[in-house]
């Protein structure tokens, strides 16, 4: 599969506060047949607010709505605004950052929810690392 498209990725600094917006406009494409891949992400439009602590720790929401290829199992109705939230705590490791961070995702519709590739359970929760150089 070839995935190409464009996105955009903004932010906004408000002291302590940052505003994070970003938009992914593409098509996935089956390089074999040349048609587009069903199940997949089109659209993806994503805002969020995040508050960073200068001792390291950072609480943020996030809210995305992603705009799929058409695909029998996936219905209209089930294309709606996503939230998640997240909490982190980041610190130095010599010259490079590190953060540890806790996202609890779709908090608001424990029944269904999509990922950027398959179908999932509603809630989720995803622990992380995450290590910048």
């Amino acid at each position: 599969h070839r995935r190409r498209g464009l996105e955009a990725d903004l932010s906004h600094r408000l002291g302590r506060f940052v505003l994070r917006e970003s938009g992914f406009w593409g098509q996935v494409t089956d390089m074999a047949t040349h048609e587009p891949v069903l199940g997949r992400v089109k659209r993806s439009y994503r805002a969020g607010l995040d508050y960073e602590h200068p001792s390291g720790w950072s609480t943020g929401v996030q809210g995305r709505y992603e705009n799929w290829n058409e695909d029998p199992i996936i219905g209209p109705d089930e294309r709606h605004m996503l939230w998640d939230a997240r909490g982190g705590y980041a610190f130095d490791v010599g010259k490079s950052e590190a953060e540890v961070f806790l996202i609890g995702r779709n908090i608001f519709d424990t029944d269904y929810a999509m990922n950027e590739f398959t179908e999932m359970p509603g809630a989720s929760v995803e622990l992380g690392f995450k290590l910048t150089f």
